[in-house]
């Protein structure tokens, strides 16, 4: 994963040097000293971040994707599973299934809107 922060880093900040090869701009990259250690400790604190989350979250039985999942929820009042979907980058099917278990752990609502049953609309329970 540090690789892939350091080649963006790269290619979004590298400029056009005299020389360069315009056609073939993968030929050009020069990775600036330091920029891979500093993905590295990018990594590290998103990881050190991430299990002290999953502790505090741990006693609830939930997720980190959870927890963000249910403060959304908090924050909007109401939304949809593919307003869920843009906000938080998962894949739709992901989300169908972490919904589906939060509103079994009985922590979300679901609400079908009566001008078109299709759209179900999601809200915290007193539970969550």
């Amino acid at each position: 994963m540090a690789g892939v922060a350091a080649e963006s880093a790269v290619r979004c900040c590298d400029p056009v040097r005299e020389g360069d090869d315009v056609d073939h701009p993968e030929e050009n990259r020069r990775i600036e000293p330091g920029l891979p250690v500093l993905a590295d400790r990018v990594d590290g604190l998103i990881v050190a971040v991430e299990k002290g989350l999953a502790s505090q979250f741990a006693p609830f039985n939930l997720s980190s994707l959870e927890v963000r999942l249910l403060r959304f929820c908090l924050e909007r009042g109401e939304c949809t599973a593919t307003e869920l979907a843009d906000v938080l980058p998962i894949d739709p099917a992901r989300i169908s299934r972490t919904v589906k278990r939060l509103f079994d752990m009985g922590f979300l609502v679901r609400r079908r809107l009566p001008n078109d049953r299709r759209v179900v609309m999601l809200s915290l329970s007193e539970e969550g």
